[in-house]
C-alpha cells in the first residue's frame, strides 16, 4: 500500500502542475473572466473546471471539465461526454477511455494519442447531481429522464452563455451505457426548445435505451457466445421473460429487480463472467481512479477540495431505480424525424447491453426510415487494412459493431 501511494504522490508532483483555482460556481462569473477563473492543468494539459448551479430549487450543482480541441478550437465542434450508471461519473470516461489524459493503473498519467479532443472541444459533466463531484444541496435527486434532461439542459445553457466563444459551434452529445437514456432525453429537450445549442448529432455506445426489446435477447447472445451452458438457458429465459412481463404491466420497481436478477444470474451461471466483457471473469478494478481523484493534490487542481469522489453514486442509482426499465426509444424516433444524426455503437463482447438486443430495439423503431434501415447492407469497416467492425446506415441513422471491444468500447 505504501508503494502504491508513493507512486501516486510522485506522479502528481512530477506530472501535474501546481495550477489551481478555488471552488467556483460559474453562474455569476462575467464572460470576460470565465477562462481565467476556471483555467487549470492536468498532466500538462490545459483545461477548465468548475460548477454550474442547474436547479435552484434542489440546489443541483453540476461539475464540469472542458478541454479545447488540439486541432482548431475556434472552429471545431463541441462534444459533451456522459457516463452511464445511472450515477457514474464522467471522469471515468475522461481518464480511462477517451480524454486527452490517461490514468494508468500504477497511478501515473500519460497523454492519450487517441483522445477524442484531437478534433473536438470536449466537455465532461458529472450528471445528474449527486454523481462524481456534482452534488445536490438538498440531497434531492432526479427520479426520471425528464427531470434529468431539464437539469442538464440548464447546465448546458449556462455553460455556453459563459463560454460564449463556443456557443455557435456545432454540438454533439456522446455517451455510453445508461447514457443511452440520458442522451435521447437531453436531445429531445434541446430540439423541443428550438435547438439553440446547435445540436447536430448524438452517439450512444452500448446504450441501455429500450429495455423491453433489449432484455429479450440475453439467451440468444449467451448461447451464440457459449457464455452459459445450454442446460442453464431455461433459467435465464424465465428471468428475462419475467422482466419483460413486469415492463408490459408498468410495474417498474418489480421490473428493475427482475432485470438485476437476470444480470446476476447470467454472471453466476457463466462462472463469474464479467457482464461488460465476456473475455474477463470478475469485476473491473478501477480503485486507482478513485484513489487518484481523492488525492488532495488532484482535488486542489480541480477546485473540489471539500468534496469526495466515487465512481458511481448509490443515491443517484436508487433514485432512478424505477426509471431503469423504461424506454426512451420514442425519443430516438423524434430525434431521427428531426434529421439529427444518430450513431449507435456496440462492443462485440458486451453481454449486459449486447449488440443483438441493440439491433432489436433499432429495428423496432417507429421512425419513418426504419424499413430502409433494416434492409440496409452491412459493410465491413477497416482501419489500416484490419477489420475494426461492421456498420450499416440509412439516412441519418448508423449502427456500428466494434470488433474486439466490450461495454467500455474506448477501453477495448
Amino acid at each position: 500500500m505504501f508503494s502504491i501511494n508513493f507512486i501516486f504522490l510522485i506522479s502528481i508532483l512530477i506530472i501535474l502542475t501546481t495550477t489551481q483555482h478555488p471552488f467556483i460556481i460559474i453562474n455569476d462569473i462575467p464572460r470576460e473572466m470565465i477562462y481565467e477563473a476556471t483555467r487549470t492543468e492536468i498532466g500538462g494539459v490545459r483545461c477548465y473546471t468548475g460548477f454550474i448551479l442547474a436547479n435552484k430549487t434542489d440546489l443541483a450543482t453540476l461539475f464540469f471539465i472542458f478541454f479545447e480541441s488540439q486541432n482548431d478550437p475556434s472552429t471545431d465542434p463541441v462534444a459533451l461526454w456522459l457516463q452511464g450508471g445511472p450515477g457514474c461519473s464522467s471522469e471515468a470516461g475522461l481518464f480511462l477511455e477517451n480524454g486527452p489524459i490517461s490514468l494508468n493503473s500504477d497511478g501515473s498519467l500519460s497523454q492519450n494519442p487517441y483522445s477524442w479532443n484531437s478534433n473536438l472541444n470536449l466537455l465532461y459533466i458529472d450528471n445528474p447531481a449527486g454523481t462524481g463531484f456534482s452534488f445536490s444541496g438538498t440531497n434531492q435527486f432526479v427520479k426520471d429522464e425528464t427531470s434529468l434532461a431539464n437539469e442538464l439542459y440548464e447546465a448546458l445553457r449556462i455553460f455556453f452563455d459563459k463560454f460564449h466563444d463556443f456557443s455557435h459551434h456545432d454540438f454533439y452529445v456522446f455517451g455510453e451505457s445508461y447514457a443511452g437514456k440520458y442522451i435521447p432525453a437531453l436531445a429531445y429537450k434541446i430540439i423541443a426548445n428550438g435547438n439553440y445549442l446547435n445540436l447536430v448529432g448524438i452517439a450512444m455506445g452500448d446504450g441501455f435505451t429500450d429495455p423491453i426489446n433489449q432484455v429479450k435477447h440475453y439467451t440468444e447472445y449467451a448461447s451464440s457466445t457459449s457464455v452459459i451452458p445450454v442446460n442453464k438457458m431455461t433459467a435465464i429465459n424465465n428471468l428475462q421473460d419475467e422482466c419483460v412481463s413486469y415492463i408490459e404491466q408498468k410495474k417498474w420497481s418489480e421490473a428493475a429487480t427482475a432485470f438485476q436478477n437476470t444480470l446476476d444470474t447470467l454472471s453466476s451461471l457463466g462462472g463469474g463472467v464479467n457482464g461488460l466483457d465476456i473475455r474477463l471473469y470478475g469485476d473491473y478494478n478501477f480503485d486507482y481512479l478513485t484513489t487518484f481523484l481523492n488525492l488532495e493534490q488532484t482535488k486542489y487542481l480541480l477546485g473540489v477540495e471539500e468534496l469526495t469522489w466515487a465512481f458511481c453514486s448509490d443515491d443517484v442509482g436508487n433514485a432512478l431505480n424505477d426509471d431503469i426499465p423504461k424506454s426512451v426509444a420514442h425519443l430516438v424516433d423524434f430525434i431521427l424525424e428531426n434529421n439529427l444524426k444518430v450513431m449507435v455503437y456496440s462492443g462485440q463482447f458486451d453481454l449486459e447491453v449486447n449488440h443483438i438486443g441493440t439491433t432489436a430495439w433499432l429495428e423496432n423503431l417507429h421512425w419513418s426510415g426504419v424499413n430502409n434501415f433494416i434492409n440496409s447492407k452491412k459493410v465491413i469497416w477497416k482501419v489500416d487494412s484490419n477489420v475494426a467492425g461492421y456498420t450499416r446506415n440509412y439516412s441519418n441513422l448508423w449502427q456500428v459493431i466494434i470488433v474486439g471491444a466490450g461495454h467500455l468500447c474506448p477501453v477495448i
